[in-house]
């Protein structure tokens, strides 16, 4: 598998959002050697923070868990950064303030453990567009999360912003998914930024 990594620097700009605009948006500039982002919303605290250095690896093999950089399936030229959560051919039902996956191995159902999430987004599932909770996921998807899930515009609401219309994604017209062609690369460090 070839791999590079990618020195990204992302300045966060925190503006005044509400659960259905929040998103975290990244411009990238290239370089001979590096992309630089400058990543706009709060939708992945406490995990990442402003002005942390991303370094990311271009991957295939996405696992559960990884924080990925990618370009929005749904609006042109918008890189978010987000968390994959559900895998191909997964179910992502989202209720009683948890994340269940419902898999082969787990065709009950498996709450699923976020270390990563601080308190104040413990067990929060939120927001989710109403009859709009469970998540099939294609077999080229993934469904994505922001660690900070009531500031996040993500999978649940199809990466929506005033552009979109909630229902086309309830509809199924919007993807709420993400897939390897619109994947830049998965964040394999972050550290804060030199002041």
């Amino acid at each position: 598998m070839k791999k590079f990594l990618l020195g990204i620097s992302v300045l966060v700009l925190f503006a005044a959002c509400t659960p259905q605009n929040a998103t975290t948006q990244i411009s990238s500039q290239q370089s001979d050697s590096s992309l630089i982002f400058s990543m706009l919303g709060p939708s992945m605290e406490p995990t990442l923070s402003e002005t942390d250095i991303l370094h990311i690896e271009k991957s295939t093999d996405l696992k559960r868990g990884d924080i990925v950089v990618f370009n929005n399936p749904n609006i042109a030229n918008q890189r978010l950064v987000k968390r994959v959560i559900g895998l191909p051919g997964e179910t992502v039902k989202l209720a009683n303030n948890v994340v269940n996956i419902i898999n082969a191995q787990n065709p009950t159902g498996m709450i699923l453990d976020e270390p990563y999430l601080g308190d104040a987004y413990k067990n929060i599932t939120g927001p989710v567009g109403e009859g709009f909770d469970t998540f099939k996921v294609p077999q080229d998807g993934y469904f994505v999360l922001g660690d900070a899930r009531t500031k996040s515009s993500d999978s649940r609401l199809c990466f929506a912003d005033s552009t979109l219309k909630m229902q086309d994604c309830v509809d199924g017209k919007t993807p709420f998914y993400i897939t390897q062609k619109d994947i830049l690369g998965i964040v394999v460090s972050h550290e804060k930024a030199a002041k």
